[in-house]
């Protein structure tokens, strides 16, 4: 018994290892300076994607409910408000659906920000998913997002969880 409890620990350490977020060849690198550049209204769906099993900007800002997907063509606006906050509006055949706002920080030439969801009752029955994304711009003035996340659930003191990480690239309007 006292052996098991370093072994489910050091298997908990390997299981929460994460990738590095690599920069591709034509990436503009995002500063203070120019931040202002990623604002603009993208495409909600990836014309260029790997290893992630949602092809939407707006599904990993806010993963419930699923009335997030009731319209067939949306957009995304990003604008900058400030040098630390920075607000997402989900638009559905031009009107403003949803907003977010979140907090923001310029990391390795991205624009790096977290979404956290959280539903159910933790012992019993629930859900979770935090996602950190990182937002870069292409040399055709694309939308390069990076996707580095975890998801957890559990039912009755038995949880399972994930960790994944991929690319989307979305066509500027």
């Amino acid at each position: 018994m006292k052996h098991l409890i370093p072994l489910v620990l050091l298997l908990g350490l390997i299981g929460c290892g994460r990738s590095p977020i690599a920069k591709s060849d034509d990436a503009v690198h995002i500063n203070s300076e120019n931040v202002s550049a990623i604002e603009g209204t993208y495409k909600n769906e990836a014309y260029e994607w790997d290893a992630v099993s949602c092809a939407s900007i707006w599904c990993h800002i806010k993963p419930f409910p699923l009335s997030n997907y009731d319209c067939d063509s949306s957009s995304v606006e990003i604008n900058i408000i400030d040098s630390k906050k920075m607000e997402i509006k989900l638009v559905c055949a031009g009107v403003v659906s949803k907003t977010e706002t979140f907090n923001y920080k310029l990391k390795d030439g991205f624009l790096v920000f977290r979404s956290r969801r959280f539903r159910g009752v933790p012992p019993i029955l629930f859900s979770n998913q935090r996602t950190v994304l990182h937002l870069g711009l292409n040399s055709a003035n694309d939308l390069t997002v990076k996707v580095d996340g975890t998801k957890t659930g559990g039912f009755i003191l038995m949880a399972a969880r994930a960790n994944y990480v991929g690319s989307m690239k979305f066509k500027r309007l």
